[in-house]
Order: structure tokens, then sequence, then C-alpha cells
């Protein structure tokens, strides 16, 4: 199916997920046209959804072909959810190939197809708390939310009460309750599990709080507890867009979907506004255009970024929003976090394995760094470099000032000093020793992390770097 030629939405949305299944309901509902765009194909229960077939009726008894796996869907594979029962539910890396940096290993687990990720998500529904929006005034780091719970609170009642989540009200502030149907029944283990928990610890034990139906819901069955929500769901028994947000849309007669549309760019009028996208059909590779008042860009993180970045014209000569050059700063994912601190301290982090010096232990993973400001002591784990990722996007240090703070990990206490000078932020992080097995690391991470050596600064020559009582000191 293609969008007509000449005719103009009011709106269009680009991508089917959780996002914008929401931002077409909303907005059709409103009366205005609505259009979307989705890269993958539908989903059609009959032949996809697999959460009632047992594992004698599959070819390789639940636990797939390996091989095809390895060579088809290597990172897909490391998300629990892709298997046997439902790879389908995932890209083929093959035809949608990436890339990364060598030292800088980039798991991307992604769904195209219309519901996009909301097939197999996880149904957790949790409300977020002043604890996360006012977290800077509690505890000094960053920056507060421009908005407080309070201010949030009737959207969330507006999500649940459509969607259906099952969950108990508590009464704790730092988990606010919400519009909730009835919880999950727990079985008699966990019964005096709660008893014995509470009783001996005084610890809070209650039934998750999740997208689940428990009773009939806006004319969704109750969930039948066949405990495979990964693998599809017949009756619609917990949330995604194709079951939820989408034929709320479509019963407007407002709302047009167009699947296997691939948006390449933004079509940018001379004002600087967008006018509709550029698209491409996956099917037949015919290029086509669809015109809008407003274009919502809902397509997840990193498609959302290439699509923006993809929009240049006389007006964005860097892509829409990204006058600057910094599009990618702020975004919500680990590895642009890590772009953003390397650009202020001036380095970029790189992780390779060393050969093991005790007999015991399989390699190390040891912290490099190409810069002169930055001393690295000891080995890391990889949790370790997540957490101090996170950590130091947080901290604000003032111009000759100092902060030192230490924090715990898989690995153990990690010290860390920031201080900056004449603009420029210096770390000093110390990190306990690690060991991994091969079995602890994701062969896909492992076979990244395994190049690097081979890969590294060539303005950062080996004799420059010294070895310490063990330690490893960038000079």
């Amino acid at each position: 199916m293609f969008l007509p030629r000449r005719k103009a939405y009011d709106v269009l949305v680009i991508g089917s997920g959780a996002s914008g299944g929401w931002v077409a309901k909303e907005l059709a509902e409103r009366t205005l046209t609505v259009a979307m765009l989705e890269a993958g194909p539908p989903r059609v229960p009959t032949r996809d959804f697999t959460e009632h077939v047992w594992p004698y009726q599959l070819k390789f008894r639940g636990f797939g072909d390996q091989q095809q796996l390895l060579r088809t869907q290597p990172v897909q594979r490391l998300c629990y959810a892709c298997d046997e029962y439902s790879h389908q539910f995932f890209v083929n890396d093959l035809e949608h190939p990436y890339t990364f940096p060598a030292d800088k290993p980039f798991l991307w687990i992604r769904g195209r197809q219309v519901g996009g990720k909301t097939f197999c998500w996880a149904r957790e529904s949790y409300r977020y708390s002043d604890n996360e929006f006012k977290a800077a005034s509690r505890d000094g780091y960053g920056e507060d939310w421009p908005i407080s719970y309070k201010e949030l609170e009737p959207y969330y009642d507006r999500v649940e009460s459509f969607i259906g989540v099952s969950g108990s009200r508590e009464g704790l502030a730092q988990l606010p309750d919400g519009q909730f149907l009835p919880p999950m029944n727990l079985s008699c283990g966990g019964r005096l599990a709660k008893q014995l928990i509470e009783r001996k610890f005084g610890w809070r034990v209650m039934p998750d709080r999740v997208a689940n139906l428990t009773v009939p819901h806006r004319g969704r069955p109750a969930c039948h507890y066949c405990d495979q929500c990964q693998r599809g769901c017949y009756t619609a028994s917990y949330f995604n867009s194709p079951s939820v947000t989408l034929p709320a849309a479509a019963h407007t007669g407002k709302f047009t979907l167009v699947s296997d549309a691939i948006v390449s760019h933004l079509l940018m009028h001379r004002s600087g506004r967008a006018e509709g996208v550029h698209y491409i059909d996956r099917v037949t590779g015919e290029h086509r255009e669809a015109h809008a008042r407003v274009v919502v860009v809902a397509a997840g993180a990193l498609e959302s970024t290439r699509i923006l970045l993809n929009s240049q014209s006389s007006s964005n000569p860097q892509g829409v929003g990204n006058s600057a050059g910094v599009l990618l700063d702020g975004a919500e994912l680990d590895a642009k976090a890590m772009q953003r601190i390397a650009a202020e301290l001036k380095h970029s982090e790189t992780a390779f394995p060393l050969p093991a010096r005790e007999p015991t232990a399989a390699l190390h993973l040891r912290w490099f760094t190409p810069a002169s400001e930055v001393a690295f002591c000891g080995h890391a784990t990889l949790a370790t470099f997540h957490v101090l990722v996170n950590e130091a996007r947080r901290i604000r240090v003032p111009e000759n000032g100092v902060h030192r703070t230490a924090f715990t990990c898989k690995s153990g206490k990690l010290n860390v000093e920031l201080s900056r000078r004449e603009g420029k932020l210096r770390i000093l992080i110390e990190t306990p020793a690690s060991r991994f097995e091969p079995a602890q690391v994701p062969d896909a991470l492992a076979t990244a992390l395994g190049v690097v050596p081979g890969a590294l600064d060539p303005k950062l020559p080996p004799q420059k770097s010294a070895i310490l009582e063990g330690n490893l000191y960038v000079k």
C-alpha cells in the first residue's frame, strides 16, 4: 500500500511501536487525519505467534538452529526472547547491518514490524516518582527534571486506565500506586515467602506491576497464564500497539497505516519546517513521498537519529535539530553517554583483553585511554565501566574544583576523582582487579574486543605505557 501522492495529512507518524501507536491514537481521536509509516511488515497471529506451540512441534525442540542463529542473527540472539519460537520478531542482522568501533561494541536489539518491540517487551509498568524527577535535589548530582511527579500523574492514570496494568496498591512514595486492575495472585510458596520476609526483614513483597490483564478490559480477555508472552499473544491480554493503540486509532476512521515503508529522510520546507518524508517500499524498492502539516519521528532512538541526520537541507546542513553538531548529545543510550563524556574528557575509552597472568584466569579486561589527562589503575569489568559512564555524566565539577566519590559494582569498590583546570576535566579512576571466564563475555562482544589490540591509537605507542606493580599507567 502507498499513500496518495497529492494528499496532505494533518500528521505523519514514523514508527508504529509504543510511542508511535500512542501518538496516532491520541491525534486521530481528536479528528486529525493521521498517516503512519512502518519500516517492517505486519505480524499475523496464526503465522507468527507461538505461545501455544509445544517443543515437539518445532524442528529443534525449542533450542533453535544455533548455526543459523549465529549466521543470520548473531546480535539479536543475545536477547533472551530471540529463539526458535520468536526469532521472527527480531531483525535479520545480515539484512540490517550496522557498524561500531571495534573498541566500543554496541549490541543493537531491533524489531522491525508493525508494533515494533511491543510484542516482546517485559511489560513492567512502574511509575517514576520524585525520587527520579528530583534526584539532583536529593543527591546533589546532575539536574532535576523540569517536571514533577504530580504534573505527570494524570497522564500515568490515563495510560494505565486504557492499556490495563495489574498490580497492588502499597502506599509507597518511591513506587507510586496507579490505576490498577487486580494484582496477579501469589502462589502458595509466594505467600509463605511474603509472610516470612516481611516478618523477618521488614521488607515489602508484592506482585509485579505489569501490563497484563487479570480481568477482561475494554474488550480484551484476561491473561490465561501460558507464561510465554515474548512469543506473541493470541488473546491480546498484554499491551502491544497492534492490539491496543492502533485499533483505537483505526476506529476513528482518520488513521492510515502503511507497512514496509522505510523512511529515508524528512522533506524540509525552505522555512525550516518539515512538510513530509521520503520513503522506500521495502518489497518493491520504489521511492515515494508523503506530506503532512506535522511529522512525528517515533522510530526508536537510533533510527530516529538516522532520519534526522539524513534530513539535510540549506536550512539544516547538518541535519534536523543538529545545528550545533550535537544531535546525539543527551540521548538515553550508554553508547551516546560514552560519546558525550569522551568529548568533555578529550579522550575515548578503549577496552581490550590482555593475556591472563594467573593460570586460573582465561583473560583480563583492562581499560586504556590515549589521553595524558587520564590515568586508569588496575583492571575493570564491563559492569564497572557502565556504572562509571552513568555516574560521570551526572557529575558537574566547577572550575578549579575537585570531586571525589566511591561506589561499588560487581568488581568491588571504585574510587573516582574528578577535577577541572582551565576548562579541562581530569579524571582518575581506581578499579579493583577482575577475572573473566570466556562464558561470561557474550560471543559478539568478545569477538569485537578481541580485535582491539591490533587497532590501538598509533599516536600512543606501547613504550609510553608503563607497567608498575601490576597496574597500567598511561603517561
